[in-house]
């Protein structure tokens, strides 16, 4: 990707587990994942390491040290954001403290609870779990199934006004 000068950029790690085999959720894997996330800081232009891991329960306390690790290796001037499932941001505290400076709760292909997020949300509820980063002030980010273009890039900035 060609990015004019000076443009900065948020590295995405995504983590999956295995549907089918369940992960050991090792120290190795935690040191692993957090060799290869922390190593995004040293791309060019990365102001900011995103984190986007769908953890289930069981997966949570391995998440938490993964996050916690990248945050310890990370240079002062990167800084850490972890995408947030909406259920997350809803009524779970497990997010309130973790070393981010950013949750960013994904509003998309939401699962079973998603309808009454969503409800909750056009109610004009916001987000009530304890959580860091989350402001009135916020940062929207757009996602495409499809390749962006100019005219959907257009649109999209049409929409923000």
């Amino acid at each position: 990707m060609k990015l004019p000068e000076g443009v900065t950029v948020i590295a995405v790690a995504r983590i999956e587990s295995d549907a089918t085999v369940k992960p050991e959720l090792s120290n190795d894997q935690v040191g692993k994942s957090v060799a290869a996330i922390t190593e995004m800081a040293s791309l060019p232009n990365v102001s900011s390491l995103q984190i986007d891991f769908d953890a289930t329960k069981s997966e949570r306390g391995f998440y938490r040290e993964i996050i916690i690790e990248v945050r310890r290796h990370l240079p002062e001037r990167v800084g850490l954001s972890i995408t947030a499932l909406a259920s997350w941001c809803m009524d779970d505290e497990w997010l309130s403290d973790l070393p981010v400076d950013e949750a960013v709760p994904m509003l998309f292909r939401m699962a079973a609870d998603g309808k009454q997020i969503a409800n909750r949300l056009d109610d004009g509820e916001d987000f009530s779990a304890p959580r860091p980063g989350l402001s009135s002030s916020r940062r929207l980010y757009v996602f495409s199934p499809d390749p962006w273009t100019e005219s959907s890039v257009r649109s999209i900035m049409e929409l923000r006004k």
